[in-house]
Order: C-alpha cells, then structure tokens, then sequence
C-alpha cells in the first residue's frame, strides 16, 4: 500500500463500509429521522435515497480535507458543498462493494477525477459588482486589481461585450444588470479579474475583494460622507442580487430573487 495513499484507501475503505442506498421512506425526510435511522449524509432521488450511516460520516468529511490537502488549488477556487457534491457522486459506485477490494487504484483514481474536475471549472474570469459609491461622473480608477466605472460609461466601455452572435446574447444579462443598477441608484460597477476559481467562488471572492477597496476608501477619506458606500446587494433591503462573469469572452450572468419568505410557496396558508 502506498504510504502516501494510505489515509485515502482507508476512509474509502470506511464510507464502502457504511454506505447503502434505500427505498424512499414514506412521508418527507427530517433531521429528526436522519437521527433515527442514524444517517449522516442523504441523498434522494426517484429509485430513493443514497446514505451513509453515521459511522462513515466522519470519513466522508475527512476524505473532503484530504482532498484540499492534496489540492490546495481547489480549497481556494471552489465551494466546500460543491466538492462534498462531487464526492457523492464519486463514491457511489462504490454501494455493495466488499470494503477489503478498495485499494491503490481507487484512490488515484479518485485525486484524478478531481485535478480533472477542478481543471475543468476554473478558467480566467472577470466578475462585475454593482456598487454605490457616489452620483458625481468621474474618470475610471483602479485600486489594486479592482477597477470603478461611472454607470453612464459601462456600456460603452471594454466591460460591456461589443458586436453580434454570442456578443448580442451576452450584451441582454449585461444591459439587464445596468438597468438594475439605476433602478437602484448605484452609479458604480467594478470588474475584479480572477483566475483558478470556479464560477461561484470566484463571485465570492470578488465581492470580498471589493468590500475590502470600499472599507479602505471609507478609511481615507471618512471625512467625505464614504460611510453608506457599499456593493448594492450587501444594502439593507434589496429585493434581488444579479452576478456577471467573463471567461472565454463569453457571459454568464445570473439573478436570485431576496425577498424574505419566497421558499415558502403560494400553498402556505397559516392557521387562524
């Protein structure tokens, strides 16, 4: 055995041991009955539920951070649910296998799959955040990698996606989030390029890097009212939050509705 894969064998070893796949229980699964039944991780699906019982779940967390230990790359450039994700899927297969077969093969295959998976989601992006900064017009400026412009330059600038076929389809997200931004008063947009990050978690750390500018802006210069500014979905009260990235010169933009209760559906009636 492989010294320096010992520790994965043996925690797939573990989750092979624990890991099973039942019909679906009536009624709807609850934390309540996850402790019942002892299940740690649950996934449902129309033939029923995948689970690994409490004994391999520690293992399955475990086998997650040996992941990131391996690939210090992914722990910075993707979400831990997307990874923990990803590994369900990965360790699927191994329903109904005898623990005792999981050997060196299997854990390489498992670092392979995700160097590939990881590999495969990350690309140089740009990602662009709304922002309220000021309402006077001013010149682009740059703060570290950050990079401001005025609302009435955005769509004229190299931000904006320029010319027709996949152009023209990007050019919709992109005039749907400027139209957001002056619904909203928010005369700003900074582009923050990132690279080695998948999707989500590059729009998380682009939005941290542009609340650390907006913070050191408030530090300088306390004294010119920089105390309200902010990125327009961290205000109290936005009913709506819209992302945009670049890679590959295409777009992705996206939309989440904010308003406090929307989860619970047009069925909800409380009782008198």
């Amino acid at each position: 055995m492989p010294p320096l894969l010992a520790r994965e064998i043996g925690l797939l070893r573990t989750i092979a041991a624990h890991l099973e796949r039942r019909p679906l229980p009536f009624g709807t699964l609850t934390q309540e009955l996850l402790r019942t039944e002892r299940l740690g991780h649950v996934r449902e699906s129309a033939g029923g539920i995948t689970a690994i019982r409490m004994p391999g779940h520690r293992a399955f967390t475990e086998l997650t951070d040996c992941l990131l230990d391996r690939l210090p790359a992914m722990e910075r450039g993707a979400i831990y649910a997307d990874i923990q994700t990803e590994l369900f899927n990965f360790i699927e297969d191994y329903i109904g296998q005898e623990p005792s077969t999981v050997g060196s093969k299997d854990a390489e295959t498992l670092v392979a799959h995700f160097e590939k998976w990881f590999s495969d989601k990350t690309s140089p992006r740009r990602v662009f955040v709304p922002c309220v900064i000021s309402r006077t017009p001013a010149p682009r400026f740059e703060i570290g990698p950050v990079t401001f412009e005025f609302i009435d330059r955005v769509t004229t600038s190299d931000f904006c996606p320029h010319g027709g076929g996949d152009a023209a389809v990007d050019r919709y997200g992109f005039d749907a989030l400027v139209q957001w931004m002056r619904e909203r008063d928010a005369d700003w947009l900074a582009c923050v390029p990132l690279d080695g990050c998948e999707q989500k978690r590059a729009e998380e750390i682009a939005e941290l890097a542009v609340d650390l500018v907006i913070v050191a802006l408030q530090l300088a210069a306390p004294y010119l009212n920089t105390r309200t500014m902010t990125r327009l979905d961290a205000r109290r009260g936005t009913s709506q939050k819209r992302t945009l990235s670049e890679a590959h010169g295409y777009h992705n933009a996206g939309w989440t509705r904010k308003e406090p209760g929307m989860a619970i559906g047009q069925s909800f009636a409380p009782r008198s």
